[in-house]
């Protein structure tokens, strides 16, 4: 995107960037008792937030893994580092640098 330009007309143009969070949804294909997509959602916008915190312009988002289905209520709120280390963290960062998560993480 911020590569685009926007034609806001009497020749003004317009350029912006964007970040993205995602969850893939269900987190946990084969699980049988799937986080629901509200909860989805909470975790894509924590994403969205790793995103801006990593310098924006970016995107940041997760997949369940294989193992087990995680309570992602529970660990949304109370062990986000560690529900990080049983996902698949995917990002458009350069070079494998890593992303700045929140104060929570």
């Amino acid at each position: 995107m911020r590569d685009q330009e926007f034609d806001l007309g009497e020749g003004r143009m317009l350029r912006r960037t964007c970040s993205i969070g995602f969850s893939a949804f269900p987190l946990y294909p084969n699980a049988v008792a799937a986080p629901t997509w509200e909860l989805t959602v909470e975790l894509a916008d924590r994403c969205l937030y790793g995103a801006k915190a990593s310098g924006r312009d970016t995107w940041v988002g997760v997949i369940g893994t294989l193992g087990r289905a995680v309570d992602l209520r529970t660990r949304l709120a109370s062990d986000f580092a560690g529900l990080l280390r049983e996902l698949e963290v995917r990002t458009s960062l350069p070079d494998g640098r890593p992303v700045q998560w929140d104060r929570q993480a």
